[in-house]
Formats: C-alpha cells, structure tokens, sequence
C-alpha cells in the first residue's frame, strides 16, 4: 500500500502563552481566553528550522499552576 502525504503550510501571527491558575479543559472557557496573552509574537514566524526566542519579563499576580501556548486572540487581530 503507497501512501502520499500532502504538505500543508499554516502560519500564524501572535503565537504565545498563557499563564493560569486552573486547568484548561473545554472550548467553553476558551471564549474568555481571546485576545490576551502573557507574551506573543506579534509576527508570523517563518524560521522552520531554528528557534526563535520569544520573552518577557513579568510579576505573579495570582497562584500560576497551569501554562498554555498557542494563539489566544480573534482571527480579525491575527
């Protein structure tokens, strides 16, 4: 049996992490996540080979036990 593997590039801008006090669970909750991130890249990042650093610096305001990457904001602001 041959198998042909299709390519699919997908980029986004605002790629980042979230910092939480409980777990993220459900796409109910997500709808409170959007358009807030800890940090994130305010670009699309098109290095697919090496790392790209992305950083901040920042004071706890709440117990953190849980991060989450990904993108956290609306399309329209993508």
């Amino acid at each position: 049996m041959a198998y042909e593997f299709i390519q699919v590039n997908i980029a986004s801008s605002k790629i980042g992490a979230l910092l939480m006090t409980q777990p993220y669970y459900d796409t109910v909750w997500a709808s409170s996540l959007q358009n807030h991130a800890l940090i994130y890249a305010n670009k699309v990042i098109t290095d697919s080979i090496g790392w790209t650093k992305i950083s901040c610096s920042f004071v706890a305001d709440s117990a953190y036990e849980y991060l989450a990457t990904g993108n956290f904001f609306v399309d329209s602001l993508v």
